[in-house]
C-alpha cells in the first residue's frame, strides 16, 4: 500500500488508496494491542529508532513484529523500539510522471502530440484545434495537460490520430495558397514515424509530409519531409506519459535494500546451462523458464507462456532467445520470494516489426524499466499493423533488492 501522509494535529496521519486511516485498536476481551485501518486519523511521529510512533490508551506504541513473524501488532515504545531492525518504519516513494517522446505508435493508445521549440525554450503540444491567431495553422499550447490526447488507431498503411471529438489529425492545402497545413477531418489519414528525426510523416499529396514549424514561432504549418526533418527538433513528435514510483530512503537516509545488479548475455546463459540452439524446423532447447542469476533457487525467474517455439534459441556466433507475436508469446520476470525487481532492461533485435509492449506503450530494445514490484510481464506486438512480428532478446539486466 502506498499510503498519503496528512497533517494533523500532533503529527501525521497516514491514509491508505481506499480512504481508511492507519491505527491501533485493542480487540475485544484480548490484551494486546494492534493495527487498525479506521475512519478517524491517528497521529503519528518517527521515533529515534526510526519507526512509526503514536500514543493510544495513555502510551506511545510502535508497529512492529519479533522472532521471524512477518505479521504485526503493536506494544510500548520501551518494548518495540529495543529492536529497531523489527519496527514498522516509513519508506519514501518518489512518484514521477513524465511526459516524454515515444518511437513507436500502438493500436488504442493514448498519445500527446508535442514539439520542442528549441528558439522560443519551449515545449509545444497540439491542441487539437487551429491557432487563434494564425487560422490557417494547427495550435498549440506549452505543456501537455492541457493539450489534446489524441487516440491512435491502426489503419492501412500507419496510424490514424482522432481527437476527443472524433475528428482525425490530416493535412490540407488551403485554397488559394501554396503551403500546407494541419486539418481536422472525418476521414483518418496515415501517420507514421519517421526514422531519422523521430517525427510524425505522413503521404499527402504524392509527397511525404511532416508538421513542424521554424524560427520561433509556435504555430504550425506542414512541410515535405526533405525540408521538415532537416530541424527534427522542430518537428511534431509523439509523446506519451509514464509514471514511476521509485524507492528512495527511510527518514535516516539509511538506504532501504542494497541493489544487486545481474546482466547476461543469452550466449552466456546458452553455454552455462548447456541449451541446443534450433535449426530449420527442429525445436531443440525450448526453455519457456530458466533462472537468471543461477540455474537452481535463481532470485530472478525468465518465463514465457507463449504457444509453442516461444522460448527457443537460435543462431551460432550471436545467440537469441526467440518470442513470437503469433505464438500470444510474453516475457516476464519474477523476483523469489523476499526479493523485488527494481528495474528491467531487455536487449533484443527483431523481426516483421516485432516489439515488447508494456500496457499501451512500445518498449524498446536497451529500454530501461522501473518495476518496484515482485514481477513484471511484457508482451510481443507489432509496431505496424502485422501480426507476425518477432522478439529476439539477446541480452537482460535485472536490478533488484531484497525486502
Amino acid at each position: 500500500m502506498l499510503f498519503t501522509a496528512e497533517a494533523v494535529e500532533g503529527g501525521f496521519a497516514l491514509k491508505t488508496s481506499d480512504g481508511k486511516y492507519l491505527g491501533i485498536i485493542k480487540p475485544e476481551g484480548k490484551t494486546f494491542y494492534t493495527v487498525n485501518y479506521q475512519d478517524e486519523p491517528l497521529a503519528w511521529n518517527i521515533d529515534e529508532s526510526g519507526g512509526l510512533v503514536a500514543t493510544y490508551d495513555g502510551a506511545a506504541r510502535m508497529m512492529g513484529t519479533r522472532n521471524d513473524k512477518t505479521y504485526l501488532n503493536v506494544g510500548i515504545i520501551a518494548q518495540t523500539a529495543a529492536g529497531s531492525n523489527f519496527v514498522v518504519k516509513p519508506y519514501l516513494y518518489e512518484v514521477e510522471t513524465v511526459c516524454a517522446p515515444i518511437n513507436a505508435l500502438v493500436n488504442g493508445g493514448k498519445i500527446y502530440l508535442g514539439l520542442n521549440q528549441e528558439n522560443a525554450e519551449k515545449l509545444m503540444f497540439m491542441t487539437g484545434a487551429m491557432d487563434p491567431a494564425q487560422v490557417t495553422y494547427g495550435g498549440t499550447i506549452e505543456g501537455y495537460e492541457e493539450a489534446m490526447l489524441f487516440t491512435v488507431e491502426a489503419v492501412e498503411g500507419g496510424f490514424a490520430l482522432k481527437t476527443s471529438d472524433g475528428k482525425y489529425l490530416g493535412i490540407i492545402k488551403p485554397e488559394g495558397k501554396t503551403f500546407y497545413t494541419v486539418n481536422y477531418q472525418d476521414e483518418p489519414l496515415a501517420w507514421n514515424i519517421d526514422e531519422a528525426s523521430g517525427g510524425l510523416v505522413a503521404n499527402y499529396d504524392g509527397a511525404d509530409r511532416m508538421m513542424g514549424t521554424r524560427n520561433d514561432k509556435t504555430y504550425l504549418n506542414v512541410g515535405i519531409i526533405a525540408q521538415t526533418a532537416a530541424g527534427s527538433n522542430f518537428v511534431v513528435k509523439p509523446y506519451a506519459l509514464t509514471t514511476q514510483q521509485v524507492p528512495s530512503v527511510t527518514p535516516d537516509d539509511e538506504p532501504p535494500a542494497e541493489l544487486v545488479t545481474i546482466t547476461k548475455t543469452i550466449n552466456e546463459i546458452f553455454s552455462e546451462r548447456g541449451y541446443v540452439v534450433s535449426s530449420g524446423n527442429t525445436i531443440n532447447t525450448l526453455a519457456t523458464s530458466f533462472g537468471l542469476d543461477k540455474a537452481e533457487d535463481a532470485i530472478i525467474t525468465v518465463s514465457t507462456t507463449g504457444e509453442p517455439n516461444c522460448g527457443s534459441f537460435w543462431g551460432s556466433t550471436t545467440i537469441d532467445y526467440r518470442l513470437y507475436q503469433a505464438k500470444k508469446g510474453d516475457l516476464t520476470f519474477t523476483a523469489k520470494e523476499g526479493y523485488k525487481i527494481s528495474s528491467v532492461k531487455v536487449t533484443y533485435n527483431v523481426n516483421n516489426n516485432g516489439t515488447l509492449v508494456l500496457g499501451d506503450n512500445n518498449i524498446t530494445s536497451n529500454t530501461v524499466v522501473q518495476v518496484n514490484d515482485s514481477s513484471i510481464t511484457f508482451v510481443v506486438g507489432n509496431t505496424g499493423t502485422g501480426t507476425s512480428g518477432q522478439v529476439r532478446v539477446t541480452a537482460i539486466e535485472v536490478i533488484y533488492y531484497a525486502i
